[in-house]
């Protein structure tokens, strides 16, 4: 019983490590378009849309 509590704690732990990990950073996501000019993925002049294509046999 204690091995399981053990076990959740690290997992709640790790879990809020990574979440604290993932939303922080503090600075802005930018990406080069197909021209090579930088867009910004949180810009407020116009929205980015982004497709992620995979190949599939």
């Amino acid at each position: 019983m204690h091995n399981i509590k053990k076990k959740s704690f690290l997992y709640l732990l790790f879990s809020a490590v990574l979440l604290l990990a993932a939303c922080g950073g503090g600075g802005d996501i930018v990406l080069e378009d197909q021209s090579g000019e930088e867009v910004s993925v949180f810009s407020s002049e116009r929205p980015v849309v982004f497709f992620h294509f995979t190949g599939v046999d």
